[in-house]
């Protein structure tokens, strides 16, 4: 085994000189010992131990472009800027590569912080609940990160399998001919460009995922993250850290218990849903393929042998079954917070009186039907509907569809998620109301909404709106984790505060904007302090 380890950087030499020179170049102290990882299937990592410490090393395998390298350091430099826990890399020389010549080698590592614990591997554990939803908390918030850098191959990514299984499929055992063949099939149904996509790590895996002697989770090693389909982490970290290899029923309560926990950041589209088990399926059988075919080459070591009965396992638990639990309890979880508040509010449409500023606006609009578009119970259809007006009552709660329907004479409804495409043509309205309805979004699904409310209006078409305000304190802001420039999860749901700059930003994607932020409250307990808000008007140009 170490033969494979020393042959990856070409080490013709005992491995303790290059680790002496790196104590050099870094100024890490008097060196003292180093250890191999001995996991992992591209570079070579050691721990070096001085009288100041521990350090981890990273010696970049000798096949690796330099363009790859410097590609590595883009994502390292980023992920060191995130708010997750996550090893510092050091400078050498005001630069995080360190190039290394020694007996005719060159040798190309950066260093980091040595993280004192062990990974769920070498622990030989499955996270806690509470671990996963720390592990997915920190996932949430290397979606919402923002890489400048080119996209790396990964020869173990989801979205490769059937370039892989193309090359590699012959060195498979003739029992997965039939499950692989029609794995590409449904992998070639696949809409890819429907898929949301983020900055994902790519394998939050048990080996990559550490527990520090306090306890604290770190993620490490972000070798092969790209913009990617973000449930490619979904389904890569369910099928290794939700998996009870003895227990199908636990690997169903954690998997289901990852898909809930991470749409209390970003919700999943039903597309996502609709495609997360072929994406499960296709990690376990990545798993399959690329073992098999180190196996063909007589290079398969004790942690190939562990991903191939942990791939196995899991492909052999995803039936019918298993994803009516985890999908039907997904789909349920997310909105049953919503749903819960439509009920206690079900025979409660208190409005104030925000839209007789735009008096004549509305007058304009006399024959037209109007959007209310996150009605909720439907506050401000009972105002336009009392007034005369013509209204058609948008929302993602069924909940509060139905209160709309039943309290609200001659109402009309229509279920709309504002994370897909509005079920609605092109230049269809001349005026969408949007209510306390758009702040509840990461930067991208914003962004889709207000390009979708431009689509939808017609030339000219006004969006009236109210969001929260950055100094609404009495309703939260400022309050939880940020996750974004003024985005936080409360705990429960993710809400935005928006500030001056934010409106043009975003509202500015539909057109020309008036706002003006003020104060709000309602004859009802809920609002009975004042809420800050802004009030925008914004005309399709």
């Amino acid at each position: 085994m170490l033969k494979e380890f020393y042959e990856r950087i070409n080490l013709k030499t005992d491995l303790s000189k290059l680790a002496k020179i790196v104590c050099q170049k870094y100024s890490l102290g008097k060196f003292l010992s180093e250890e191999m990882i001995l996991v992992g299937y591209e570079d070579f990592n050691f721990i070096l131990i001085t009288n100041k410490g521990k350090y981890c090393v990273k010696v970049f395998n000798k096949d690796r472009t330099i363009e790859d390298v410097n590609m590595y350091i883009d994502r390292i430099k980023l992920a060191n800027t995130l708010k997750i826990n996550t090893p510092k890399v050091y400078e050498c020389d005001k630069t995080y590569l360190c190039e290394i010549k020694l007996d005719n080698v060159n040798f190309r590592l950066c260093v980091f912080e040595y993280v004192d614990g062990k990974s769920f591997y070498d622990l030989n554990e499955i996270p806690s609940k509470k671990e996963i939803k720390n592990i997915i908390s920190q996932m949430a918030q290397i979606h919402n990160a923002k890489l400048e850098s080119n996209f790396i191959y990964d020869k173990w990514t989801i979205t490769n399998f059937i370039k892989e299984y193309e090359e590699k499929g012959k060195y498979l055992d003739n029992k997965y001919n039939n499950i692989f063949e029609s794995l590409t099939k449904r992998l070639k149904n696949i809409k890819l460009d429907n898929l949301p996509t983020s900055f994902v790590h790519g394998d939050i895996i048990s080996s990559n995922v550490m527990k520090d002697n306090n306890g604290k989770l770190w993620i490490i090693d972000f070798a092969v993250s790209n913009y990617l389909p973000r449930i490619v982490d979904l389904a890569v970290t369910s099928c290794n850290l939700c998996l009870n290899p003895n227990n199908k029923a636990k690997t169903i309560q954690s998997t289901r218990m990852i898909m809930d926990e991470y749409q209390k950041y970003n919700k999943l589209t039903e597309y996502e849903l609709e495609c997360f088990p072929l994406f499960y399926d296709l990690a376990n059988a990545m798993g399959i393929l690329q073992i098999s075919y180190l196996s063909s080459l007589g290079k398969i070591s004790e942690e190939d042998e562990f991903w191939l009965r942990e791939s196995e396992k899991g492909l052999s638990f995803s039936t019918p079954d298993f994803w009516e639990s985890i999908i039907q309890k997904n789909n349920n979880g997310y909105i049953e917070m919503w749903d819960n508040w439509s009920k206690k509010r079900s025979n409660v449409q208190v409005y104030d009186l925000w839209l007789d500023e735009y008096s004549n606006i509305l007058e304009n609009n006399k024959d037209n039907e109007i959007l209310d578009l996150g009605c909720g119970t439907g506050a401000d259809t009972l105002y336009l509907v009392e007034r005369g007006y013509k209204v058609l009552s948008c929302d993602f709660s069924k909940e509060a569809l139905k209160s709309v329907k039943d309290n609200i004479p001659n109402s009309k409804i229509k279920y709309l998620d504002m994370m897909e495409k509005f079920p609605i043509d092109d230049n269809a309205y001349s005026l969408v109301i949007a209510d306390l309805s758009l702040h509840y979004f990461d930067n991208n699904t914003t962004i889709h909404i207000m390009n979708e409310i431009k689509r939808i209006l017609k030339n000219d078409g006004i969006l009236l709106s109210r969001v929260a305000s950055v100094n609404d304190f009495n309703f939260g802001a400022g309050v939880g984790k940020e996750l974004e420039k003024n985005f936080y999860f409360e705990g429960d749901y993710t809400k935005r505060f928006f500030d001056s700059e934010d409106i043009n930003k975003y509202f500015g994607i539909i057109g020309t904007i008036k706002t003006e932020e003020v104060p709000m409250t309602r004859n009802e307990e809920e609002y009975s302090k004042p809420k800050i808000l802004y009030k925008i008007m914004v005309q399709k140009g």
